[in-house]
Parts: structure tokens; sequence; C-alpha cells
């Protein structure tokens, strides 16, 4: 259940921006600005988290 909300909030989330940032008066670029902001953010932390994810213990799967 934990992780069909995390998909789904992950997947929508763009989507929700972009209303957001259209309601607040920002066009085409505000909405490109603002993704690849956040992409690069993601790739930024990306290797970050696979460094820890191998080394703290978990459940394995």
């Amino acid at each position: 259940m934990a992780r069909t909300a995390s998909v789904l909030g992950t997947t929508t989330a763009p989507a929700g921006l972009a209303f957001a940032l259209i309601a607040v008066g920002g066009g085409a670029t505000a909405i490109g600005v603002v993704t690849t902001v956040s992409l690069l953010i993601f790739l930024a932390v990306i290797p970050i988290a696979r460094v820890l994810a191998d080394r703290l213990p978990g459940s394995g799967s």
C-alpha cells in the first residue's frame, strides 16, 4: 500500500506542479525551468541514495 501511494504521488506531482505554476501566472518557460531543476536535483541525489542503500542494512529485496 505504501509503495502504491509513493508511486502515485511521484507520477502525479509534475501535473500538480504544472497546474500550480499556471495558476500563479507562470507559463511554459516556468514549467520547463522548474521541471529541469527538479530533474537535476534528482540526478544529484540518486548516486548518494544508491550508496546509502547499498551500505545500510535492509530487507534485502
